[in-house]
């Protein structure tokens, strides 16, 4: 049982790579930027114009979920 999972874990390996390539950084990279943007934008427009703006989002993201269920 050991010299079979010796052997298996040789296989996975030599078959797996870890590692990052230049084009996961950038999505990565333009995901934080996006996501932050998002929370700081939310926050100043919950901060200048009131709670009615969570109506808003609502009204948004159910319009969303509509189109996604076409």
């Amino acid at each position: 049982m050991a010299a079979h999972q010796n052997g298996s874990e040789a296989n996975h390996s030599q078959s797996l790579k870890h590692g990052l390539k230049s084009r996961h950084l950038t999505m990565i990279s333009i995901a934080g930027v996006i996501g932050g943007s998002l929370f700081v934008g939310s926050g100043s427009i919950i901060y200048n114009t009131g709670p009615a703006v969570f109506l808003t989002y609502a009204l948004g993201g159910l319009l969303v979920w509509f189109i996604m269920r076409m």
